[in-house]
This record gives structure tokens, sequence and C-alpha cells, in this order.
């Protein structure tokens, strides 16, 4: 019976892991430390991709400095499109708006996002809710 129970609570653990929905955040609370290391995060921004990695910043004119995007867990098909609309040598010479899901953590003393998913265009529930 207890071995039942413990593979019972194990799949609903697991259920309820996968179900956490993603919070609505503002790139600075992540780039400030505001979000917490293992924080899911839905954030809009400026989103860039080239040889040297997938970056992501408020605007393209931003004086901040951009957060690292890791995207190995983004589906190929989103990288793709990402890829072609967002390719860009710097954030001033091309890119594209987009609202990245996934994960907050701290790289070194730089914030980053480990990506779930990336949709080009889209602006993220923190933007909507703030207005133009």
């Amino acid at each position: 019976m207890l071995p039942y129970l413990l593979v019972a609570l194990l799949v609903l653990g697991s259920a309820n892991a996968t179900a956490q929905p993603y919070a609505p955040t503002n790139a600075g609370e992540i780039s400030d430390g505001y979000a917490a290391d293992g924080a899911r995060v839905e954030v809009g921004g400026w989103v860039w991709t080239h040889e040297q990695g997938t970056w992501l910043n408020f605007n393209q004119p931003s004086a901040r400095p951009p957060m690292r995007v890791d995207t190995t867990g983004v589906p190929a098909e989103q990288m793709r499109r990402v890829q072609a609309e967002c390719n860009a040598p710097t954030q001033f010479a091309g890119g594209c708006r987009a609202t990245v899901r996934g994960v907050a953590q701290r790289q070194g003393d730089r914030a980053a996002i480990v990506a779930h998913a990336i949709a080009v265009g889209e602006v993220g529930r923190e933007e909507r809710q703030r207005g133009p």
C-alpha cells in the first residue's frame, strides 16, 4: 500500500510543479535581483540573437545591460522564428519585441533567464497591464 501511495504523491507533485504559472514580471525586477533564482517569470522586452547567444532588454534603446537568455529549453520551431526575425549583431542594429517565459537565474553577477518559450511579437502581461 505504501509504495502505491508514494508513487501517487510523486505523480501528483510533478503534475503540480509543471502546472505552476509564469508570473508577469518586469525586466527590471529580474536584472535588479528582485526575482528569486528559480522564479517562473514571463517578461516582455527587446530580444536579439546572434552567434554569441540570445539577449533580452527592456527596449531597443536601453541604458541597462542586457540579460542573457539560455535558449536550450526552447522548442526548435520557436528558436527558428527567433533566429529568423530577431537576428542582429547588437540590440541597436535589429532584434524584435518578444515575450520570454522561463526561470530567473543569476549567472555570476548578472541576471539571466533560462527560457522555456519565446513568443516573437507578443507583449508580456506585465506590459499589457501597465499600458502604453
